[in-house]
């Protein structure tokens, strides 16, 4: 059973799925009922009654959605192999700043290692939102773009090495001094995988 926002059961036996900002929500038994009108902000009035139990969990659209992990799909998962991406991320003034990175990957999951000192870097520290486009080089008709949230955390050292591994390259040599490395990894909450032609 699909809702748009509705007020209303969205339970029954099995997976269910509410959208919410154009993102699919799979929601686990025990049902789940929306609270608030479906003419109001669902920001404002989103929630949830646990039935079947006494107690309520109360959730804002927001937090739903943040338990969400797109995957990527096989037919792209190649482009995760590839030498550079082009993260954007937003800068105090609300606009895009776009920057070509070096990237790792573990399964589905993309990590960079930037420099504390950079603006990108403080920009996720302070809006997490971002994007990441992978262009295949040899067909820049197909990418990958990974739209979601930074999480942004000291490095110890790991990803340093990993980078390293895969670029033969030392990153702490760009850095300035006193700048430290801060491990960034993409939680993807939407995945766009295009190929033209």
């Amino acid at each position: 059973m699909l809702a748009r926002g509705a007020s209303g059961l969205l339970g029954g036996v099995g997976l269910t799925m509410r959208w919410t900002n154009q993102t699919r929500i799979r929601v686990k038994p025990p049902a789940l009922r929306l609270c608030g009108s479906a003419h109001r902000k669902r920001a404002q009035n989103g929630c949830a009654r646990v039935l079947g139990t006494d107690s309520f969990a109360w959730a804002t659209e927001r937090t739903l959605e943040s338990r969400i992990v797109a995957k990527i799909p096989e037919s792209h998962r190649d482009l995760l192999d590839a030498q550079v991406a082009t993260l954007a991320t937003l800068d105090e003034k609300g606009f895009p700043q776009l920057t070509e990175v070096w990237f790792v990957h573990d399964g589905g999951t993309v990590r960079i290692s930037l420099s504390s000192g950079r603006h990108k870097t403080r920009n996720l520290q302070e809006r997490p939102q971002c994007s990441l486009l992978i262009l295949d080089l040899k067909n820049p008709y197909r990418y990958l773009e990974l739209r979601g949230r930074a999480q942004v955390e000291e490095d110890d050292g790991s990803l340093i090495e990993r980078v390293k591994e895969k670029y033969q390259a030392d990153v702490r040599e760009y850095d300035a001094p006193g700048e430290r490395r801060l491990a960034v990894t993409i939680e993807p909450v939407k995945v766009h995988e295009v190929i033209v032609g």
